[in-house]
């Protein structure tokens, strides 16, 4: 059974064609999806996630149908954005507990997740006092909460530092260990043999492309790592 399959995939704003291929279809695993900032990164995983529309259809897990089963796929799939916003004036921990009630999660694992994150006590705060990198990791614990089976990460390095960068990571593989997908878009290099990644993917000529080994390294030969955070 395919993680995802989309058939086919077309999408455009106005009459900027940005999706256009017959279709589209990911096993379970760690993927890593490729490519500049405006090449559509962004834009797959709010379609997978089903919070941009498309034409064509979809089902993710097998049976979840991305233009129907709404509830359902909130449930099964979540979703950190690259630079997520909060309202300023309410509480980190507020956002915590809708989604532990929503998603019906775990006290316990999401201690575990604070934990590999480094998320200490700046919850009980409002956001409008967060650094970008605080909202980075309120945004991952967000996406880690329940029972997912799939989760999908946009640039979750960017503003996280060194330290937390390795711990993300960790979790990650932890997670893929216990049978759960991800889907990252990322234009960096993972932190080096960091991840058993299943598969590498890049947006060229409105298509998304598995990528080849020999392509693979080439990519990598002209793309810098992780910037250094301030």
């Amino acid at each position: 059974m395919d993680l995802i399959e989309l058939s086919p995939l077309f999408k455009r704003y106005k009459q900027h064609v940005v999706f256009d291929q017959d279709s589209l279809a990911f096993n379970k695993g760690i993927h890593v999806l490729l490519g500049e900032n405006g090449s559509g990164k962004s834009t797959l995983l709010k379609i997978l996630a089903g919070y941009s529309s498309f034409v064509g259809t979809g089902k993710i897990l097998g049976n979840i149908r991305l233009r129907k089963d709404h509830q359902t796929l909130r449930r099964a799939v979540s979703y950190a954005e690259a630079e997520p916003e909060f309202p300023d004036h309410i509480l980190g921990k507020y956002f915590v507990d809708m989604f532990i009630r929503l998603k019906n999660g775990d006290r316990k694992e999401l201690e575990e997740i604070k934990d590999f994150l480094g998320i200490t006590n700046f919850l009980t705060q409002p956001v409008g006092n967060y650094s970008s990198g605080m909202k980075k990791k309120l945004s991952l614990l967000l996406a880690f909460i329940g029972k997912n089976r799939l989760i999908l990460l946009d640039e979750p390095f960017n503003t996280l530092d060194p330290q937390a960068r390795t711990s993300l990571c960790a979790l990650i593989q932890k997670y893929s260990d216990k049978g759960i997908s991800f889907i990252m878009a990322m234009h960096h290099q993972l932190p080096q043999d960091s991840l058993t990644v299943s598969s590498y993917w890049k947006i060229l000529d409105k298509k998304v492309l598995g990528l080849t080994e020999p392509e693979l390294v080439s990519y990598f030969s002209d793309t810098p790592p992780l910037p250094p955070v301030n």
